[in-house]
């Protein structure tokens, strides 16, 4: 019966590994979209920057 019931909690541990490890993935990716977004951000407002500097000049 202990036999049983130790062998049933290994696959249940063994099908969580893999939906952890995509969590993982996925809180990665999330990191990267974020930074990506702020690169975007701060080069478009850099632009501006620029273009508003060159208008002002004229």
């Amino acid at each position: 019966m202990g036999s049983s019931s130790s062998s049933d909690n290994e696959p249940s541990s063994v099908s969580m590994k893999p939906s952890f490890s995509k969590i993982i993935n996925f809180h990665c990716l999330s990191l990267q979209v974020t930074k990506f977004k702020r690169y975007i951000i701060t080069t478009e407002s850099r632009i501006l920057f620029i273009n508003a500097f060159l208008i002002k000049v004229q």
